[in-house]
């Protein structure tokens, strides 16, 4: 709207003018009069006051230009520079810290990794990531120190991932492994011809097959669910099915139960495994036997004795095979060892007795008693053969040793160790690896079988006392190799740190061999005074009578004070002795053999 305004003038002329002024002009009350306005305001703009940029704070209006966020009115220079240096910095320093980190992460796992290399040697022709497998699945496998049994879920695939390394690897490399006539495989299992493979890749591949079978006997019955990639195995019993019916119930976090159809078994059968190294080509016969006894073993442990019996036979046979005449040796048909301990070799000793242990596990001890004596009485006369002074370690221990100096166990530190050399095969006389622990594991089997199957306390006496023979002589022979280990660990030569290992390995298979005869004889002792704590009728019958009151009454039960002390004092060794491995094992100076008493479950 525009409103038309007079002006006069003093002078008298009248002049009419027109000027058009906005109706919101207007509308402002504090508005001042035209006359005092400046021409550069006579079109003022909307807002009474200035609108200048460095006046007044900054209203939404002015950010935006034609309907769009002007960003580059809010950013100056200074701001464009800090901005540019704020990320340059920032991403710097990201890369700085995951540089570092990666740099840390690597050498931890480098350190743990040469630790277990340390602990579990490899052979050197094996390749980065095979090496790596077998010291994971090694580690998982050994739980001295871990105060838990191994988890069997996690150690078998680590276990069979190595060993489908070693075989599809082997076949391309230029000394490949060469697969046996078809023929002669059996169902399921491939066989191999190993021969032209070092002693070393040899070796290292036993190791392997033998703990995949010993996971795949405590993987019986778990199963894997195909369709969930990365699940946990299962058992059976969880398995919804129409082979199971009523599933028991998972717990929430593993997730819904598994379709029976989805389901594959976690490992083969432990048979396929142990046939690897029993069919195959290029193994000693000390791994043969090993392998034979194992899956003896197995299927004695399920329950089929028949063929349980068979492979022991077949291990004994292969055992005595050494030999020219076998027949000589050892009786096939009984397990009865006939020659003497010159000619007696380890291998044959080992096949019999688990053959005794057979026996014995079934109760049968008319069989499982004579080849205990037949191999004590053989063991005796290789210790007698021996050199007394090869059991004397105390002297041996008291000489002088130079110890290594710092910059020889920082080179050690440095460099590779070679790894450990062959165990012995098994087929040298027996004086050449006979050992007193062996002697305390037979009077062990002798003592528990003489009580288990005595009917006269003379009988059990004669058990107690092969049982404290069997503790008294694996206690001092634990002490003897005590001393050994500590004397060879204070040398630093490699091969001395090699028989130092060797000797913790005797050590832990003496203390279990003690805690056995201990536990067997509190036991006994537990049996005898409760025997003679309770009256019989034959002695009831003989104190009835006119003079009955001058010996009280009958039925007072009298318990011995021998028994009673000779309990305390074995309770005493027992619970020391159970410090002492709780404590190496706090210590993590446990190894990680498996040895004792041989092939029980």
């Amino acid at each position: 709207m525009i409103v038309m305004l007079r002006t006069s003038f003093q002078k008298g002329t009248r002049i009419r003018q027109t000027i058009a002024v906005p109706l919101q002009y207007l509308k402002h009350r504090n508005s001042r009069p035209f006359a005092q306005r400046s021409r550069l305001l006579l079109l003022p703009p909307a807002s009474p006051r200035p609108q200048l940029p460095f006046l007044h704070a900054p209203s939404h209006a002015s950010y935006t230009g034609n309907g769009k966020f002007q960003l580059s009115r809010l950013i100056s220079t200074e701001t464009q520079r800090t901005i540019r240096d704020t990320t340059y910095g920032g991403i710097k320093v990201y890369f700085v810290l995951t540089f570092a980190t990666v740099c840390v992460f690597s050498v931890v796992v480098g350190v743990s990794q040469w630790r277990l290399e340390r602990t579990y040697p490899t052979p050197d022709e094996w390749r980065f990531f095979t090496r790596w497998a077998y010291r994971v699945a090694a580690a998982l496998e050994d739980d001295e120190g871990k105060g838990s049994p191994p988890d069997w879920p996690q150690v078998g695939p680590a276990w069979r991932e190595c060993l489908t390394r070693l075989e599809e690897i082997g076949k391309t490399d230029r000394q490949g492994l060469k697969q046996m006539n078809a023929s002669l495989e059996l169902e399921g299992v491939p066989l191999w011809d190993a021969t032209e493979k070092s002693e070393h890749w040899r070796r290292g591949y036993f190791e392997v097959v033998m703990g995949c079978g010993r996971a795949a006997e405590h993987l019986q019955g778990w199963y894997k669910d195909e369709s969930r990639p990365g699940s946990r195995p299962v058992r059976a019993e969880v398995i919804v099915g129409p082979s199971n019916l009523d599933p028991r119930p998972l717990p929430p976090e593993q997730g819904p139960a598994p379709r029976e159809e989805h389901c594959k078994p976690v490992m083969e059968a432990p048979d396929l495994f142990y046939h690897r190294i029993i069919n195959s080509k290029g193994f000693s016969r000390r791994q043969r036997l090993l392998a034979i006894l194992a899956l003896a073993d197995f299927l004695d442990y399920q329950g089929i004795r028949l063929d349980a019996e068979q492979y022991y036979r077949d291990g004994l046979d292969l055992a005595s095979s050494a030999f020219p005449e076998p027949e000589k040796i050892v009786d096939i048909n009984l397990g009865v060892i006939k020659g003497k301990a010159s000619t007696v070799s380890d291998n044959v000793l080992l096949a019999s007795t688990a053959l005794a242990v057979h026996y014995a596990r079934h109760a049968d001890t008319t069989k499982a008693l004579p080849i205990f004596l037949s191999a004590l009485r053989a063991t005796r006369e290789c210790n007698s053969l021996k050199d007394p002074a090869a059991f004397d370690l105390g002297s041996a221990s008291t000489t002088p040793v130079k110890p290594p100096s710092w910059i020889d166990s920082i080179a050690d530190l440095l460099k590779d160790r070679p790894y450990p050399p062959a165990p012995p095969s098994g087929d040298e006389p027996l004086e050449a690896t006979a050992e007193s622990c062996l002697e305390a594991t037979l009077l062990a089997y002798v003592g528990e079988i003489l009580f288990a199957s005595a009917k006269t306390n003379k009988e059990r006496l004669s058990g107690i006392a092969w049982t404290k023979d069997a503790a008294d002589l694996a206690e001092s022979r634990a002490g003897q190799i005590s001393k050994e280990q500590a004397r060879n660990e204070r040398l630093g030569i490699p091969q001395q740190r090699f028989l130092a290992g060797r000797s913790h390995n005797d050590t832990k298979a003496c203390q279990q061999c003690l805690e056995t005869g201990l536990t067997n004889l509190q036991t006994m002792l537990s049996q005898m005074i409760q025997r003679e704590g309770e009256p019989t009728l034959g002695r009831e019958s003989q104190t009835r009578g006119w003079f009955s009151w001058l010996s009280g009454n009958a039925r007072t039960k009298r318990i011995p004070e021998t028994w009673e002390q000779e309990l305390a004092d074995v309770n005493v060794r027992l619970e020391k002795l159970r410090e002492e491995r709780i404590h190496q094992m706090m210590m993590g100076q446990a190894g990680g053999a498996r040895a004792g008493l041989p092939r029980l479950r």
